[in-house]
């Protein structure tokens, strides 16, 4: 087993966890929530694939066939994350917040502050 198929395996599983923590914590950018649902299945996904690679880079003494068996739940489970992240990133679908006082509505403004009375001399 190779550093660099460990850094491979390490990159592929945290990458869409971090872009799922990116997708949910970021406040520059409202985020709709099916591209937070896609986000959390893309990081299973990645996690399911991170699990399948270790047990393949290991062999723990697999038939032929649950070998490549793997290989295919493997390769599914790849392109599963990749397509989902793909989807969120070539929709990017999200809102600019708005300011504090600004509701987007014409007519909607802040009302205007009341004036102080003033004290009785």
């Amino acid at each position: 087993m190779a550093s660099q198929d460990i850094i491979l395996l390490v990159a592929g599983v945290l990458a869409p966890i971090i872009f799922a923590f990116y997708v949910f914590l970021e406040r520059r950018h409202i985020y709709a929530t099916w591209a937070k649902i896609v986000c959390v299945i893309a990081s299973i996904a990645a996690i399911g694939w991170g699990f399948l690679d270790w047990i393949l880079l290991h062999g723990f003494y697999l038939t032929h066939q649950a070998y490549y068996q793997l290989v295919g739940h493997r390769q599914l489970l790849a392109g599963l994350w990749i397509g989902l992240l793909l989807s969120v990133l070539i929709a990017h679908s999200h809102q600019k917040p708005k300011p504090p006082g600004e509701t987007g509505e014409k007519g909607a403004e802040r009302p205007a502050p009341r004036p102080r009375p003033t004290p009785p001399r």
